[in-house]
């Protein structure tokens, strides 16, 4: 996405509204989470990323690869369940 500058008013609860065209090209879809970050006089916003494919965050930063994608113990654990594996 080429880099552009925007003016955008707060709200009175203090919201913004993200142009159509932003949201688009990062693939955000509704009520999907952001990531706030405050660096010294800006505050960026971070499309929230999990490395689980199912969108599971390990706790303990350990994945299994399994055909080019990340998967957390948890994430076994709860499909394993599902199956009635355990």
């Amino acid at each position: 996405m080429k880099s552009r500058t925007l003016k955008r008013k707060l709200d009175k609860l203090g919201r913004i509204t993200l142009p159509s065209d932003f949201r688009k090209a990062l693939k955000l879809a509704d009520l999907e989470e952001l990531e706030v970050v405050s660096d010294g006089n800006s505050i960026i916003l971070r499309k929230q990323s999990y490395p689980d494919v199912f969108g599971n965050i390990a706790h303990d930063d350990f994945y299994f690869e399994y055909r080019g994608n990340k998967v957390s113990r948890r994430s076994i654990i709860e499909l394993s369940e599902m199956a009635g594996i355990i």
